[in-house]
């Protein structure tokens, strides 16, 4: 019985991390989640070219911004 649970678990654990790689993935910037609250703002400030990450893939939402 521990032996089902255990494995259930780590199925549990492993679907849910393709999930959040999935999310991020959509957005375009791999350090930027789906589910975050300023992913929309992110994704219309990208689309209409306002701003474009800071390279390899990274959108850095946490990092400070100059003009």
């Amino acid at each position: 019985m521990k032996k089902l649970i255990s494995v259930i678990l780590a199925s549990v654990i492993i679907t849910a991390a393709f999930a959040v790689a999935t999310h991020a993935a959509k957005i375009g910037f791999s350090d930027v989640d789906e589910l975050r609250w300023s992913c929309d703002s992110i994704k219309y400030a990208v689309e209409k070219g306002y701003m474009k990450g800071v390279g390899d893939g990274k959108f850095d939402p946490a990092g400070s911004l100059t003009r």
